[in-house]
């Protein structure tokens, strides 16, 4: 059986890093999604050889297109087996919506839904008619916080 990968954007901080680093400690290989740029000492903070970080903004098709073809040439014929959304912006400055500020609102969607359906969508294409191996996933979830 070949070694299973996921790709899980978000994956520098919160609910994305945990998982990440549950996934790669039990033998998947990850590729964990981070702003360019971004930190990823605390993600490589347990040197697991099978977490690579991949950079990506949920925002920018550019970098979608960049981090899906950087996936899919190291996963090589196995393909992605799970995508895994957790990209996203949130808290106490986001809601109640009726005193939310309109760009901020803007931004919330942009990031947190549309985002997310960008790069569902980047990977899908680049799967689709042409990945083996097992049955996909593709999730897509963030933070409570990101309501409150």
């Amino acid at each position: 059986m070949s070694t299973r990968s996921a790709f899980i954007t978000g994956a520098a901080t919160g609910i994305g890093r945990g998982l990440s680093h549950k996934l790669a400690s039990e033998g998947w290989r990850v590729f964990a999604g981070v702003l360019p740029g971004q930190d990823t000492r605390e993600l490589m903070a347990y040197s697991l050889q099978a977490l690579t970080p991949v950079e990506i903004d949920v925002t920018d098709n550019y970098r979608i297109k960049k981090a899906v073809e950087t996936i899919g040439s190291a996963a090589g014929d196995s393909g992605l087996n799970l995508l895994v959304n957790c990209a996203a912006i949130g808290g106490k400055d986001f809601l109640p919506l009726e005193y939310m500020d309109e760009k901020a609102f803007k931004d919330f969607l942009e990031i947190n839904l549309w985002g997310q359906v960008r790069v569902t969508r980047g990977r899908v294409r680049k799967c689709s008619g042409g990945c083996s191996g097992e049955r996909k996933a593709d999730l897509t979830g963030s933070s409570l916080l990101s309501f409150y």
